[in-house]
């Protein structure tokens, strides 16, 4: 049997193997899938500057206010 202390009353109960394994689960998974929303956003953050770069470039206008070659 494992303890596990709620974070928000301070209770602490036991969970067989099981429990215990769906507890850590469910918290995995929710890590997961919030570091997996934040890398997409940053991936899509990334493809779209690069994309504002390439029109500046196609238009002859300088990206970021340099000097164009």
């Amino acid at each position: 049997m494992n303890e596990i202390k709620c974070p928000h009353c301070g209770e602490v109960f036991k969970v067989d193997a099981s429990g215990y394994a769906d507890i850590v689960k469910q918290v995995r998974d929710a890590e997961f899938s919030r570091d997996l929303d934040e890398r997409v956003k940053a991936v899509q953050r990334e493809g779209e500057q690069a994309l504002e770069l390439e029109r500046f470039s196609f238009d002859g206008r300088p990206a970021g206010g340099g000097v164009s070659a």
